[in-house]
C-alpha cells in the first residue's frame, strides 16, 4: 500500500499537480519517496554464437562468440521527490515536501543506466554491456543550483532501466529562495562560489544575505514566494471540513428528532384518548350488564316470593292446567328469558297444548318449530293486522310445571280415533 502511495506522489509531482500531491502525503506517501527502477541485475554470464549472416555470398561458418549476462532483474531506488520537484521547476511542491518532512540536507543521488546491445548483431554497439550514469549532490540546494545536461529517467512512479531521457537542468531563483527558507541548515560558502558562477546573479545575492543572517525580502532582490502552509494546516483544514459536515448532520437529525418526537406525542396522546373512550365505554358496559343482571335478580326473586305465596308449607299440589289443544295466533312479539321459553313474533301461528293459571301456556311454534312456554297474552284465535304492546305477567305455576302432554282421558277412544281427525277443533285465520 506504502509504495503505491509513493508511486502515486512521484507521479503527482512529475504532472505538477498540487492537490494530488496534498492528497498522496495525507493518505500515507514518504516526502522521501524515489523513483523505482526495474534493471538487469549482474550475475553470471552465458556464451552467445553470432551466425553469420553472411553465408549466403559464400562466406559459411559462425562468428566469434559473444559473452552475455543472464536476464536477471532488481529493483533500484532513483531520483527522489523533492529532486523531480526541483527538476520539473516547482517551488510550491518543494515548499510542500520540505513541510511534510522531506530532507533538503540529504544528498540528491541517483544512477542511469542506458540499455546494452545483444540482439542486434548488426548494430555497431552489438556486444556491448549497459552504461552506467550516476548523479550525485551534496544537498538539495545544491543539486538546484546545478546547469547542464542530466539522465532523467520516463515519468512514472516505476520503470523499467534505461527508459528515460537527456534534460538540461537550469537553476531557478524561485525555487532556490524557498529552499533557502526552509532549508538554512544547508547553507554554506561552498555554495555561495557555486552560484557566484551561473548567470543569474540574484541568486547569490539571495545565498550571500542567507550567510550573512540578513534574508529581509521587503529589501531583497527577489521576493521568495509566501510561507507554505505545514501539513498541519492540511489537517486541520480536513478537520474543519469534518466538522462542518458534521454540523450539517446533526442539524438535520436534530430536524428529523424533532419529527419523531412531536410524532411521538400525538401518538401518547391518542393513546391516552383511546384507554378513556375504553375505560368509559368499560363502565357503561358494567353498568348495563349490572342492571340486567339486577333486574334479572329481582324477576327471579318475584318468581320465587310468588310461588312460596301459592304454594304454601303443607306442598299443596297446584291448580292442573287447562287443556287448550288448538291453533292460536300470535298477535303480541315475546322475547324469551329462560331456556325453556320460545319466541313469538306477530303473524306467526302456535299449537297450544295447555294454559296454566299464571297466565301462561306450552305449546310449539308451527312457523319455527320451536316448544316451550309463552304468556298466554300474546295470543288470539283471531289474527290482528295491527299488533299492540303485550303486558307478561310474572310466571308461577309454569315454572314447576313440566314441559309434556297429559294422557287422553279415554285411551280407547284415542285409539280408535284416527290421528287426522285429532285435531277436529283446530280452526284457521278468520276469512
Amino acid at each position: 500500500m506504502s509504495e503505491r502511495k509513493d508511486c502515486d506522489l512521484i507521479e503527482a509531482i512529475e504532472s505538477n499537480n498540487l492537490p494530488l500531491v496534498q492528497k498522496a502525503l495525507r493518505e500515507g506517501a514518504d516526502p522521501n519517496a524515489r523513483k523505482r527502477v526495474t534493471e538487469l541485475a549482474a550475475g553470471p554470464y552465458s556464451p552467445y554464437q553470432q551466425p553469420n549472416y553472411l553465408a549466403a555470398f559464400g562466406q559459411a561458418g559462425l562468428l566469434p562468440q559473444t559473452v552475455v549476462p543472464s536476464q536477471q532483474y532488481e529493483i533500484a531506488l532513483a531520483e527522489s521527490a523533492l529532486a523531480l520537484a526541483i527538476i520539473h521547476a516547482s517551488p510550491t511542491i518543494v515548499g510542500t515536501l520540505i513541510q511534510a518532512g522531506a530532507d533538503p540536507i540529504r544528498p540528491v543521488e541517483w544512477t542511469f543506466k542506458a540499455k546494452g546491445n545483444y540482439s542486434d548483431p548488426f548494430a555497431p554497439n552489438f556486444g556491448v554491456p549497459p552504461r552506467h550514469l550516476t548523479f550525485r549532490w551534496n544537498s538539495a540546494i545544491e543539486f538546484a543550483l546545478a546547469e547542464g545536461p542530466v539522465s532523467v529517467h520516463r515519468k512514472d512512479g516505476k520503470v523499467a532501466s534505461g527508459e528515460g531521457l537527456t534534460l538540461n537542468l537550469t537553476p531557478r531563483v524561485d525555487v532556490i529562495a524557498v529552499l533557502l527558507r526552509d532549508a538554512p541548515g544547508a547553507i554554506n560558502a561552498n555554495l555561495l562560489t557555486k552560484a557566484k558562477q551561473l548567470h543569474d546573479e540574484r541568486i547569490a545575492s539571495l545565498i550571500e544575505k542567507r550567510l550573512q543572517g540578513d534574508y529581509d525580502t521587503a529589501r531583497g532582490v527577489v521576493t521568495p514566494p509566501p510561507a507554505l502552509p505545514p501539513r498541519r494546516a492540511d489537517i486541520n483544514g480536513r478537520v474543519e471540513e469534518l466538522a462542518a459536515k458534521l454540523e450539517q448532520l446533526t442539524a438535520k437529525f436534530s430536524a428529523d428528532t424533532e419529527k419523531l418526537e412531536q410524532r411521538v406525542r400525538e401518538l401518547e396522546n391518542r393513546n391516552g384518548e383511546l384507554e378513556r373512550q375504553l375505560q368509559t365505554m368499560s363502565v357503561q358496559l358494567n353498568s348495563k350488564l349490572d342492571q340486567t343482571t339486577l333486574a334479572r335478580i329481582t324477576r327471579l326473586e318475584q318468581q320465587v316470593t310468588n310461588l312460596g305465596v301459592q304454594q304454601p308449607s303443607n306442598h299443596a299440589q297446584a291448580a292442573p292446567p287447562v287443556d287448550v289443544k288448538r291453533l292460536m295466533h300470535v298477535v303480541g312479539d315475546f322475547t324469551p328469558c329462560d331456556a325453556d321459553e320460545i319466541a313469538l313474533s306477530a303473524g306467526e301461528r302456535v299449537f297450544c297444548n295447555f294454559e296454566y293459571p299464571d297466565g301462561w301456556g306450552s305449546g310449539f311454534n308451527t312457523s319455527t318449530g320451536g316448544s316451550g312456554f309463552f304468556p298466554m297474552a300474546c295470543l288470539s284465535d283471531t289474527p290482528t293486522l295491527s299488533p299492540a304492546p303485550v303486558s307478561v305477567g310474572v310466571r308461577t305455576s309454569s315454572v314447576v310445571a313440566p314441559l309434556r302432554t297429559p294422557p287422553p282421558s279415554n285411551p280407547s277412544a284415542a285409539r280408535a280415533v284416527p290421528s287426522t281427525r285429532a285435531f277436529a277443533d283446530v280452526r284457521g285465520p278468520a276469512p
